[in-house]
């Protein structure tokens, strides 16, 4: 099935203290956004790759996507102020490229998460295709705790999960969502809540992975350095 890759990367650097986009933040050598681009450029099954950056950005990505010497076509588009409307500004240009008419699923991630895998990738293309959606998660290990209305601990769920990027739908289903989602003016905390909002599409849950981390902090800087490390060939 033809798929398609959205990264988005439209987001500041205000809470890494950055004066530019995070996504150019150097990682082991390569800019944060490089690590995405690459690895979407390995996955077998994408097809095409679609990135959605900030205005007046798309020199310093073009020059990425160079560097990166994919094989596949690489699209590019201006996001806007919000996630919702960056993920929507990708789906518009599968909605209106006939090159792309032919794409069955999507997947949308965050270029902020450097380290998904290429086999992360193919796992979630593979989950969409069979059920229609699919998540990579993680349990949530934390010590996360619900409370009674009187203020004391409530037992504790075990089904509660970290979601991460890339999550994958069928095109026709997500750019439903995002159409009845712009019309009630819904914004998903990701593109799972908003598929699960307007869709009957089933969703289901991937293994994630540790080292797919979402560098938000300048601290997480040090990590993903030692994640790159591991990572870099």
């Amino acid at each position: 099935m033809t798929t398609a890759a959205i990264v988005l990367a439209g987001g500041s650097g205000s809470r890494m203290r950055r004066d530019d986009n995070k996504v150019f933040a150097q990682v082991h050598g390569l800019p944060l956004i490089a690590w995405s681009i690459r690895t979407f450029g390995r996955a077998p099954s994408v097809d095409h790759l679609i990135v959605v950056a900030r205005a007046g950005e798309h020199t310093r990505i073009a020059a990425v996507v160079e560097a990166a010497d994919l094989d596949i076509p690489v699209h590019t588009t201006i996001g806007g102020t919000t996630r919702q409307d960056s993920e929507r500004a990708g789906l518009d240009v599968i909605a209106r490229s006939t090159a792309l008419r032919d794409v069955e699923l999507v997947l949308i991630h965050d270029a902020a998460r450097p380290f998904a895998t290429a086999d992360l990738v193919e796992r979630v293309i593979a989950t969409t295709a069979a059920v229609g959606g699919a998540v990579p998660a993680l349990p949530l290990d934390d010590g996360v705790y619900r409370t009674t209305s009187d203020g004391h601990l409530a037992p504790r769920p075990d089904d509660l999960y970290r979601m991460q990027t890339p999550q994958g739908f069928r095109t026709a289903a997500l750019l439903d969502a995002y159409r009845r989602a712009a019309d009630d003016g819904f914004a998903g905390v990701d593109t799972a809540e908003t598929v699960q909002r307007y869709t009957s599409l089933e969703v289901a849950i991937v293994p994630g992975e540790a080292d797919n981390i979402k560098v938000t902090f300048s601290g997480d800087l040090a990590a993903a350095e030692r994640i790159a490390a591991r990572h870099a060939v």
